[in-house]
C-alpha cells in the first residue's frame, strides 16, 4: 500500500505475498480480492494482533514457548 500511495503510484510489476492461514491472528485482518490486497477499512495496517495469540506466540514469553507442543492444535480449535 505504500509504495502504491507513496513512492510509485503504479501496480505494474507489484508481487506480495499472502499466507491466509495467519489471518485469524489479527483483529482487522488484510483483505484479498481479485489478488490484490485491499486498503483497509480501519485505521492503520491491518496488523493489530490479537492478545490471545500474543500471548501464546510471543517471544519468548508466550505459551507456545514453553509447551511446543502446544502449537501442534491451531488458535481457535476447540
Amino acid at each position: 500500500m505504500f509504495d502504491y500511495v507513496a513512492v510509485s503510484s503504479s501496480l505494474d510489476n507489484r508481487v506480495v505475498g499472502w499466507v491466509d492461514r495467519l489471518r485469524e491472528h489479527f483483529v482487522h485482518s488484510a483483505a484479498v480480492h481479485d489478488a490484490r490486497y485491499m486498503a483497509p477499512l480501519a485505521a492503520g495496517y491491518s496488523i493489530e494482533t490479537l492478545t490471545d495469540s500474543l500471548d501464546r506466540f510471543g517471544f519468548s514469553g508466550g505459551s507456545a514457548w514453553s509447551d511446543p507442543n502446544s502449537i501442534a492444535e491451531p488458535v481457535g480449535v476447540v
